[in-house]
């Protein structure tokens, strides 16, 4: 008679044991049963992910969908850490960014690289970076530059809208030497 519900309770028990995170820098928090569910609820199907995904949002450890960092703490905290291009100064990939802030200590978890991509967009628009694409536009405060060389121009309305981080975006601070070519007019 005992046996069916001791195995139950092996398998809730088993199941629950897996209740801490643990963080980089050392913190340890416990996933408590209101995250878990009920034990008809453990024994339906596993969950892991959805559970902790559920826990690090309640606990504000992981940003948020619509979350960005202030540009200004980017540049000034994260962006020395980031490996620059070589041979420029204050320039680096949009990717090395990325990476950078998926590494970067104090930060909450970066479940994906839409947070790089608006605090990126967000500098942009605030004067902190400017952005240079693949094919050669250049994105500032005050618009874009485009065109070929010889023909290149500034358009006041061009805005920004989305981004790739690949090693073909360089990002970098508006006073980085690399930037007066890339928004020179002719």
């Amino acid at each position: 008679r005992l046996r069916p519900e001791l195995e139950k309770q092996f398998r809730v028990q088993a199941r629950r044991a897996f209740d801490r995170v643990v963080l980089a820098e050392g913190s340890a928090y416990s996933i408590d049963e209101t995250f878990q569910g009920g034990d008809e609820q453990i024994l339906r199907a596993p969950q892991g992910q959805q559970v902790l995904r559920r826990f690090l949002e309640d606990k504000e450890l992981i940003f948020g969908a619509t979350d960005s960092l202030d540009p200004k703490l980017l540049v000034s905290k994260y962006l020395n850490g980031a490996v620059p291009v070589s041979g420029e100064t204050d320039v680096w990939t949009a990717s090395a960014v990325h990476e950078r802030m998926l590494s970067a200590p104090g930060l909450r978890l970066v479940p994906d690289d839409e947070l790089t991509r608006r605090t990126l967009l967000r500098g942009v628009r605030d004067g902190q970076l400017v952005l240079r694409l693949g094919d050669g536009r250049a994105y500032d405060r005050d618009g874009v530059v485009e065109g070929p060389v010889g023909a290149r121009r500034r358009l006041k309305a061009g805005t920004l809208n989305t981004l790739a981080l690949s090693d073909d975006v360089l990002v970098a601070l508006p006073a980085a030497p690399a930037v007066a070519g890339w928004t020179a007019v002719d």
